[in-house]
């Protein structure tokens, strides 16, 4: 059984004015998270002929480093993802087996 890490992801997607873009993004994001338990928050806004999404997930994930996100990130997301994408910040927090603590004086 894998341990579960705390995650905490951060996406900002760009594109230009239209409808329905986070919609477009949290279908995105249903089909590319299935396996992890992240839950997220979406703020979209309207700036200077663009609609800007930012993506807030959090929740525990079987990923151990930043640099396990990315893998699945470039494993997992549609090209639409990519073409979106204008930024982004990981953080992953391994839970530690055990404590040095536990038990001792």
């Amino acid at each position: 059984m894998k341990i579960k890490n705390e995650t905490l992801i951060d996406l900002c997607f760009i594109r230009s004015v239209g409808e329905g873009f986070e919609k477009e993004i949290d279908e995105l994001l249903q089909s590319m998270f299935v396996e992890q338990h992240l839950y997220w928050y979406l703020d979209g806004k309207q700036a200077e002929g663009a609609n800007i999404v930012v993506a807030e997930l959090r929740g525990m994930s079987t990923w151990e480093s930043e640099e396990d996100v990315l893998n699945f990130l470039e494993n997992q997301a549609v090209p639409q993802f990519w073409e979106y994408l204008q930024g982004y910040q990981i953080q992953v927090f391994a839970a530690k087996k055990g404590s040095a603590n536990c038990g001792s004086r």
